[in-house]
């Protein structure tokens, strides 16, 4: 059962999520760096794919999974009891 810190840790991992998919990004051409002649990607569809694509992504999203409901879900559907230490 989610108590109320962990609704507010999840709201706030679901927020950075939001955050991320908003943020532009530089093109990390490394010749581009050098000559400062760098782009800011501000096109939704590009940043969206950036992102995805990204670690950070794969951290993020796994994140957010409620694990201990889950455990409770598989636990509680095994017969067992799901009140435990």
């Amino acid at each position: 059962m989610y108590t109320i810190g962990d609704y507010i840790s999840l709201g706030f991992f679901i927020l950075d999520i939001c955050v991320n998919l908003r943020t532009t990004y530089y093109t990390s051409n490394i010749l581009l760096i050098i000559l400062e002649n760098n782009d800011e990607i501000i096109d939704p569809k590009k940043i969206l794919k950036n992102y995805i694509g990204s670690t950070t992504f794969i951290i993020d999203l796994v994140s957010t999974v409620p694990i201990s409901e889950i455990t409770d879900l598989v636990v509680a559907d095994s017969g067992s009891s799901s009140d435990y230490v």
